[in-house]
């Protein structure tokens, strides 16, 4: 089985950010014709790109293998400023933490506001920080700006960031139906789908 390490098209739509499946992956789902063929194509489209792939594959008389069905990721449990990681420790994985979340608001829905956190810190307390600083600039009364997460809003993206008992760092980002995990090595794209299973976003 191939395994693809595609270059992403500028003319690729976010939706279309994960072209890199595992083989394993691939040959135990359904999904749609495409191929695992590492291409290089700036200029072509992830769907052409992909017949492009299949059709060398079947020209060196191979058969080319069935792309993987994206996985869906329910970020809903994000929207959470005390949500806590499951326990890692048994994957080596001392902390994990969300350094950046993309957020949309109920009272701002066509806006979607992006927080990060510098300091390899938790980003809901840079949340919390920014939120209190737009409250006490708007606000003459400031006796509710500790109320920051007082309206409802839905996660668009998060990235998490995985420490491991030797101090090294997994970072990885997930929206709704995408993970770039796939630049990683086999064994640390298992830890981010073990760390994946046991939070119970994948449907």
């Amino acid at each position: 089985m191939i395994k693809s390490t595609a270059v992403k098209s500028d003319t690729d739509d976010e939706q279309d950010m994960d072209t890199e499946i595992d083989g394993n992956e691939a040959a135990s789902k359904k999904g749609k014709p495409g191929t695992l063929l590492s291409l290089y194509a700036k200029d072509i489209g992830a769907k052409k790109r992909d017949e492009l792939a299949r059709c060398i594959i079947e020209a060196l008389g191979g058969k080319a293998p069935q792309r993987a069905e994206k996985a869906t990721y329910l970020l809903d449990c994000f929207a959470d400023p005390e949500y806590k990681f499951p326990d890692m420790n048994d994957c080596n994985i001392k902390e994990c933490h969300a350094k950046r979340i993309g957020i949309i608001t109920a009272a701002n829905p066509s806006d979607e506001m992006t927080f990060t956190n510098l300091q390899k810190h938790s980003v809901y307390d840079t949340m919390r920080r920014s939120f209190k600083w737009c409250r006490a600039e708007t606000l003459e009364d400031n006796s509710s700006v500790e109320d920051v997460f007082d309206q409802p809003f839905s996660v668009t993206l998060i990235s998490i960031t995985m420490t491991t008992k030797g101090n090294k760092l997994i970072s990885f980002d997930l929206r709704k139906h995408s993970c770039n995990r796939h630049n990683y090595p086999e064994d640390i794209c298992n830890k981010i789908q073990t760390l994946i299973d046991r939070m119970g976003i994948e449907v």
